[in-house]
């Protein structure tokens, strides 16, 4: 009983078990879930304290219970889908790998050049790379700084101050050092991603369906939510990052195996999740090709096969060769 009204409030936004308490009291919702008893607030916070199993592990138990104990579920059919689900970010609060990677060959450019003049005017001899880390750029800028300690080199800013040469080196190397430290959080952050949110690190910017205000083609920082359903029983549920839908496939398979060991033998899924590494991942574990490849409404489409000069259309040999109108055939 417990359990249950603790979902419930978790479901709705309510995480504080004294609120919790009082709705059990005043909430006929809650009255209901507790069988008109009223549980203090310390009643939730053992309650808590014993649950040391995971919310997945929860999840799966329960799903589990219903589908097969309960419905008698035949779990070897399922249904799988996906939807965008937007992160509470600002959706301008954007950070893009190709623009970071883009400005980063510009700076080391600027680098280059730079190191290049140091080294003519005070004889020095830093090595001249294709790339920098901001570990090259902090170990320039300490040595200038112990040059200018020694040597008594004033620092002066503000206006209508002349910096000296020296100073303008170190100045200079200490902005690359700030920028590039910079460009490597937010690349170490993204890792294999795209984009990223300034907000919210976890959230990937991906380009939503139809919106009645925004229209389609707005990107937005979303979480790739999927599900698998068996008989209107959610039965396997997964939060991703990556917003392209076959890349999700071999993972939330794997996750599926994982906590009921064993694979679904028909994974029903649209065009979506089409891939040849997907494919042969079935393959591999025994279940059936019941997705739909990428070109699969196009090829069904009437209009499309009428297109006899389109190489999709054109017949095969015996030997996998693909033969064109005119009846010559391509062997590449």
């Amino acid at each position: 009983m417990l359990l249950k009204t603790l979902l419930f409030a978790f479901q709705e936004g309510n995480r504080s078990l004294t609120k919790i308490a009082q709705l059990c009291k005043t909430d006929i919702r809650y009255m209901y879930l507790t069988n008109e008893e009223c549980p203090s607030a310390m009643a939730f916070q053992r309650m808590t304290e014993q649950l040391k199993e995971s919310i997945d592990d929860v999840f799966f138990t329960i799903s589990k219970h219903i589908a097969r104990d309960l419905m008698l579920c035949d779990t070897d059919v399922q249904y799988i889908d996906g939807t965008k689900i937007e992160a509470n970010a600002h959706k301008n609060s954007f950070v893009y790998k190709k623009r970071i990677m883009n400005a980063e060959t510009r700076l080391f450019e600027r680098i280059t050049e730079d190191i290049y003049r140091l080294n003519e005017t005070y004889g020095y001899h830093y090595p001249v790379k294709g790339k920098y880390e901001a570990f090259d750029m902090g170990v320039i800028c300490q040595y200038l700084m112990e040059v200018i300690t020694c040597q008594n080199i004033q620092l002066v800013y503000g206006k209508g101050k002349r910096k000296s040469e020296f100073q303008r080196f170190y100045d200079l190397f200490l902005g690359y050092y700030i920028k590039l430290n910079e460009y490597e959080f937010w690349l170490n952050i993204m890792g294999k991603r795209n984009s990223c949110s300034k907000i919210d690190h976890d959230a990937t910017f991906m380009a939503t369906k139809y919106d009645y205000y925004n229209q389609t083609g707005v990107t937005r920082p979303c979480y790739n939510c999927q599900i698998a359903v068996c008989n209107g029983i959610i039965t396997n549920s997964d939060v991703f990052q990556n917003p392209a839908d076959q890349h999700t496939w071999i993972p939330f398979m794997d996750r599926y195996e994982e906590a009921y060991g064993e694979r679904p033998k028909y994974p029903v899924a649209d065009a979506g999740y089409g891939s040849y590494d997907n494919y042969l991942y079935n393959v591999e574990h025994e279940m059936e090709l019941v997705q739909k490849f990428s070109m699969y409404g196009k090829e069904e489409d009437k209009q499309f096969k009428k297109r006899k000069f389109n190489s999709l259309n054109w017949k095969i040999n015996e030997e996998g060769f693909k033969i064109c109108p005119d009846g010559r055939v391509f062997d590449q």
